[in-house]
């Protein structure tokens, strides 16, 4: 029987990618960069473990890229034997507001899991975690 339902990061969470690594993260907004970083990204332990869930989603401070970015993490993680629609690619980089990443992505975890209840949510890094201990989300640092 497959796990619950599972909200993962991507960068250096589900993908080895470079664009985290850079000190501006304009590799996530322009999508001439961004594309190639996804498609060209590694896959980590937790690739494979998304593949125990019934649902999985894409939670990523990363902009859509009028939808190109969007596209090659789905084709990435096809690559990876793990189909995602697009719907369930959420990209954070688009808002226009001015929360944290941590509080966008607590934003979204507490409105999805209003209808979906108790979830699993994996992150590298620690504000996001601690942001996201919900009584309806179960929290993973990785």
């Amino acid at each position: 029987m497959k796990k619950m339902i599972g909200f993962f990061d991507f960068d250096m969470t589900t993908a080895i990618t470079i664009g985290k690594e850079t000190p501006s993260l304009s590799q996530f907004r322009d999508s001439r960069f961004a594309v190639q970083d996804i498609l060209n990204a590694k896959p980590t332990r937790l690739t494979r473990k998304m593949k125990e869930y019934r649902k999985v989603y894409i939670l990523t401070a990363r902009s859509s890229g009028c939808g190109k970015m969007r596209k090659a993490m789905q084709k990435y993680f096809l690559r990876n034997g793990v189909y995602i629609p697009t719907s369930r690619i959420l990209m954070l980089g688009d808002w226009e507001t001015s929360l944290s990443t941590a509080d966008k992505k607590k934003s979204v975890l507490e409105r999805y899991t209003r209808t979906l209840g108790k979830v699993d949510f994996y992150d590298d890094d620690f504000r996001n975690v601690d942001a996201c201990r919900l009584d309806t989300v179960r929290a993973f640092s990785v």
